[in-house]
């Protein structure tokens, strides 16, 4: 397992020239994301309303097995004039806050970097005279519709400009947005339909591929590693398919009396994890949370950890050091009164 350290240093190729910069100007970084064959990264930070892109070079530091990553790109959304091309398509993501972005809510569904240098990415609330956003905006409120909605678009970090999408409509509210291995890029649509696209990239473009349809509201659609994990609430059971072949490939039992927050592929493939939340019933008047793990090749299930404290609520799982002997990490914080969120970190034998 090869470690990284992040180097800050303050140049920037961009267009070809070096470009000085200090990344998200030393505030905090709200989200990191990698690309599917973790080619790239990209931070994101809502202090300054940008997004880095960074490149493992060359250099070596005096550690052992330790790269330097450097920032080579940046788009920042203090200036829309200059990255903002608007088209007749408009993609939107619901506005919910969220410990991870307080002002673009939870981005991690569709912050989201490719292996050639694009993302997709939040844009700040756009002027006025966009006469067609504005009408299409006051639509929704006056339906009741939404609350509030963000505009997601899609940028090449070399040239800073936005790629066009061939929806099938001329709206859509993006529920999860992913890139695949090449060219190919995933979206799984809340509103008007619930559809999952798959668009492939030609020039500027993206062009749909293809579309599978979802049947019910009742299957909650996952994304992981470039698999498609399908959850149906009233059976319980979990469906796992190649995004590419759109060929089923394991069946998975999942407890339907837990709701199912978020499912996670381990790095190496081999293992699931879903995480979810007991619903209160007649012997639990307080929901607590759940960890189901399953061999992610066949669907058998060797272990679930439940936390019987309902303040708990689970972040996310990562599987460390799987070629030595893998653990579980579990991230996790608790919902207090006083709305202070402190994260802690526990480790496990997943296979226990």
């Amino acid at each position: 397992m090869e470690d990284t350290s992040i180097s800050i240093d303050n140049h920037n190729a961009h267009n070809g020239k070096q470009e000085e910069f200090t990344p998200h100007v030393r505030e905090q970084v709200t989200m990191i994301t990698c690309s599917p064959n973790m080619k790239n990264i990209v931070t994101w930070s809502d202090k300054d309303k940008s997004a880095v892109f960074w490149c493992v070079s060359d250099n070596w530091c005096d550690f052992d097995n330790q790269q330097e990553l450097e920032p080579k790109h940046k788009i920042s959304l203090k200036n829309n004039k200059k990255y903002i091309n608007y088209d007749k398509y408009f993609v939107y993501s619901k506005y919910n806050e969220s410990e991870l972005s307080k002002n673009f809510g939870d981005i991690r569904y569709y912050f989201t970097v490719s292996d050639n240098k694009l993302v997709s990415m939040p844009i700040e609330n756009v002027e006025e005279k966009d006469k067609m956003k504005v009408e299409m905006l006051m639509m929704f409120q006056k339906l009741n519709i939404l609350k509030e909605l963000k505009l997601v678009r899609i940028f090449n970090f070399e040239t800073g400009e936005n790629l066009l999408l061939g929806l099938p409509c001329s709206e859509i509210i993006v529920e999860t947005l992913a890139f695949l291995d090449g060219d190919k890029l995933i979206m799984i649509s809340e509103d008007p339909l619930y559809r999952i696209y798959i668009f492939t990239r030609k020039d500027d473009e993206f062009i749909l591929k293809s579309t599978i349809k979802v049947e019910t509201y009742d299957e909650k659609i996952f994304l992981s590693n470039g698999k498609l994990f399908i959850y149906d609430e009233n059976l319980g059971s979990i469906t796992k398919w190649d995004i590419n072949t759109s060929k089923f490939e394991a069946y998975f039992l999942f407890n339907n009396s837990f709701d199912v927050d978020n499912m996670k592929l381990s790095d190496n493939g081999r293992l699931l994890f879903v995480y979810g939340k007991k619903r209160a019933d007649n012997w639990y008047k307080d929901s607590y949370p759940c960890i189901s793990v399953y061999f992610a090749d066949h669907g058998n299930k060797f272990t679930t950890y439940k936390h019987h404290d309902h303040a708990v609520i689970v972040d996310t799982v990562y599987l460390i050091a799987s070629d030595i002997g893998a653990r579980l990490l579990i991230v996790y914080h608790k919902s207090l009164k006083n709305n202070e969120t402190n994260f802690h970190f526990y480790i496990c034998d997943p296979f226990a």
